[in-house]
C-alpha cells in the first residue's frame, strides 16, 4: 500500500488494512509537566522552627500520572526559629507540587504537598504535611524542615507526569490493533538523538472515562549497533478500547521531531 499524507492533520485515509489517521505532526517536546525553576529566600518575619544552618530546598511538580523532575536545588540560610519563603512558578499541567527542605542541600526531605490553587494564592507550610494560609501569590511560606522521602528517591527519579489532554484522540470501537509509524527527523548532531513514545487508551467505563499508558516503546535513533532508522512502526493491541492518543515520553537532539501515524484494523 501506497501512503501520501496531505493538508489536515485529523484527515483519514482508506487502505485493504484499515483507516489511516495523521495523529500528530512535528512535535518536538514530551507531552509532561515540565519542571520549574525555583527561588528562595529568609523569611525573618515570621516564626519557625528553622535553624541558622543552610537548607537545601526542591519543588517538583506533578498530575494524577505522576511526579515531573524535581526542580534544580537552592540552598537558604535561615534566621533561627524563622521560616523560609519559597517562590514557584505555575508548570503547566501541574495539579500539585511536592515540597522537599531540610538541612541537607544535596537530597532534601520532603515537607508537604500543595495543589495548584494553594501555590497560585500563596500559603503556607506550618508542619509536615500541614499547608495552611500565608505566604502570597506564587510564595510558600515553610516554617518547618521535611521528615519525609528524599528528593532523590525512586518516585522522583524519572518525570511520569503525562498530559494526554488537548490531543485529537482516535476511536478504537471494532478495532484489535494500531500500528503506529514514526517518521523522525533531525537537524543536529551535537548529542545522539533519542524518542520514546507512549500509547494511552482509554477505559470503556461510562462513569469514569481515564487514561491508561499501554507499553512505551523507546528508540535510540541513528544507533547502528541495535538497528533503529529513523522510520518504524510498532504494534499495540487496543481492542476495542475506547480511544487512543500517542504521546511523546521523550525526545532528545537540536532540531529533532517526530510525526505520528496511526493505522487501525
Amino acid at each position: 500500500m501506497t501512503l501520501k499524507i496531505v493538508g489536515n492533520v485529523n484527515a483519514q485515509l482508506t487502505g485493504s488494512r484499515g483507516a489511516v489517521i495523521l495523529h500528530r505532526t512535528a512535535i518536538t517536546t514530551a507531552d509532561k509537566v515540565p519542571a520549574i525553576t525555583i527561588t528562595a529566600a529568609d523569611q525573618p518575619l515570621t516564626a519557625g522552627s528553622l535553624t541558622a544552618v543552610s537548607h537545601g530546598i526542591g519543588v517538583t511538580p506533578g498530575n494524577s500520572y505522576g511526579s515531573a523532575d524535581v526542580s534544580a536545588l537552592v540552598t537558604v540560610t535561615p534566621t533561627v526559629n524563622k521560616s523560609i519563603n519559597i517562590t514557584i512558578p505555575q508548570s503547566a499541567g501541574a495539579e500539585y507540587y511536592d515540597i522537599f527542605l531540610s538541612t541537607s542541600t544535596t537530597a532534601p526531605l520532603w515537607v508537604a504537598r500543595i495543589t495548584e490553587a494553594q501555590r497560585a494564592s500563596g500559603c503556607a507550610v506550618t508542619a509536615v504535611a500541614t499547608v495552611g494560609a500565608g505566604g502570597s501569590a506564587g510564595v510558600v511560606n515553610v516554617q518547618v524542615v521535611g521528615t519525609g522521602i528524599a528528593s532523590t528517591a525512586a518516585p522522583f527519579v524519572a518525570n511520569n507526569a503525562y498530559t494526554p489532554t488537548g490531543i485529537t484522540a482516535i476511536p478504537c470501537s471494532g478495532k484489535t490493533k494500531a500500528y503506529i509509524y514514526l517518521d523522525f527527523s533531525i537537524t543536529d548532531l551535537r548529542s545522539v538523538p533519542t524518542i520514546e513514545i507512549n500509547p494511552f487508551m482509554q477505559n470503556n467505563d461510562s462513569e469514569s472515562i481515564l487514561w491508561f499508558q499501554a507499553e512505551a516503546q523507546s528508540i535510540a535513533i541513528m544507533n547502528g549497533a541495535t538497528g533503529q532508522p529513523n522510520r518504524q512502526v510498532f504494534v499495540v493491541d487496543v481492542n476495542s478500547a475506547r480511544n487512543l492518543i500517542v504521546l511523546v515520553g521523550a525526545i532528545s537532539g537540536q532540531g529533532a521531531s517526530v510525526n505520528i501515524i496511526v493505522e487501525l484494523f
